[in-house]
């Protein structure tokens, strides 16, 4: 199993990955951005939820940690809520 930093830096290390259009796999609104591995083609977390989903789970549960989002979601700038590009 890789470290959560491994995990980080091998998603990070594949900038040829296309940006494109995804729809939120949380509320459907749609972003740009890389489609990540652990979620549907067309779908991923997108930046309108990705801060509710880390900080907040239901049922009593502990917030998820930083490196849980990321095996789970993917990475805030590289996956979704990407900079614009001047």
């Amino acid at each position: 199993m890789m470290s959560d930093t491994e995990t980080s830096q091998a998603a990070l290390s594949r900038p040829d990955e296309p940006i494109r259009r995804l729809d939120c796999t949380c509320c459907g609104e749609s972003f740009h951005g890389r489609q990540f591995h652990n979620q549907d083609t067309g779908h991923g977390m997108g930046p309108c939820c990705a801060e509710r989903v880390l900080h907040h789970r239901p049922f009593g549960l502990d917030a998820m940690s930083l490196a849980e989002f990321e095996r789970c979601y993917g990475v805030r700038g590289y996956h979704y809520d990407i900079p614009v590009q001047s």
